[in-house]
């Protein structure tokens, strides 16, 4: 599969058509996977054979619907080039555009999430692109310019390769001392993005978020930063419950208890132990309901 995909990845195959087809023709018969269907999609394409990459794509586009980051609406593109090289431009278009809203959708996710963060998988997301580039081109759309977002994000990527989690905090408390309240919250978010290579769930990574939740002005701009970090919370609660401010703790203990439920942590795990901090924390607060 992966071979005949990279043999088609240029408009111009690097195998025969007559070739490619029958191959496409063997998988179409070998595997009904989605996957393995949008790689003969793709064959056929460059083959020549646009009727048959439409109606496999129709196939596809009806029968996954649930699929891993709506993955299959992936094979709109690919039924765009082949409406278009049946002559079918407005219909072209029209999954072209159905494809555009995918790709924001993907591209929203990317940029909203953590470093890395890819609703789909990373080698699809790349053959999508070239795809969306050549369809573009050929539809008569305006080309397929380059998105500052994913200049963005590429310049977020090589960012969070220098330097580790130590030399950020580092940079973090010195910022800290010199009321600096953005760079210190700069240089904390970065390094939670490298908690996970450094020390994923132990004392010394709680350590770090404790430092910074200490200056409200760092935390309220770091939990912007990093919403989806429901740690920030325990740990500003743990600082609360050091000074015996029992109410507030079990504020921020409610408020990562909700992060976690919206994003799908339930049963064991840091779910539970915010639940049991919860009830304790409500118990101290004079709240026994």
């Amino acid at each position: 599969m992966r071979l005949l995909t990279a043999c088609c990845l240029s408009p111009r195959p690097a195998m025969d058509p007559a070739d490619l087809s029958r191959r496409a023709d063997n998988l179409y018969e070998a595997s009904d996977k989605p996957w393995h269907r949008t790689a003969t999609v793709l064959a056929y394409l460059r083959a020549g054979n646009h009727r048959k990459a439409f109606d496999v794509c129709d196939q596809l586009v009806a029968s996954a619907s649930k699929s891993p980051g709506q993955i299959h609406r992936a094979n709109y593109v690919y039924q765009a080039i082949a409406l278009q090289a049946l002559r079918r431009s407005d219909e072209a278009r029209n999954s072209l555009a159905k494809f555009e809203v995918a790709r924001e959708q993907w591209i929203k996710e990317m940029v909203d999430g953590p470093v890395g963060t890819m609703p789909i998988d990373w080698s699809d997301w790349l053959q999508v692109t070239l795809l969306y580039r050549e369809a573009k081109n050929i539809i008569g759309s305006a080309l397929a310019g380059d998105d500052q977002r994913l200049a963005t994000l590429r310049k977020r990527a090589l960012e969070i390769t220098q330097g580790d989690v130590f030399t950020f905090m580092k940079a973090g408390r010195k910022a800290v001392e010199s009321q600096a309240w953005d760079d210190a919250a700069a240089s904390f978010a970065t390094a939670i993005y490298k908690l996970p290579l450094a020390a994923r769930q132990s004392p010394q990574q709680f350590s770090f978020y404790l430092d910074m939740v200490q200056q409200p002005e760092v935390f309220e701009r770091v939990s912007q930063r990093r919403p989806d970090q429901f740690a920030l919370w325990v740990a500003r609660g743990q600082m609360f419950a050091n000074r015996r401010e029992w109410s507030q703790t079990a504020d921020d203990h409610a408020t990562s208890l909700a992060m976690l439920d919206e994003n799908g942590h339930q049963g064991p795990g840091p779910a539970a132990y915010v639940i049991c901090s919860l009830a304790a924390l409500r118990l101290l607060a004079g709240d026994e309901a």
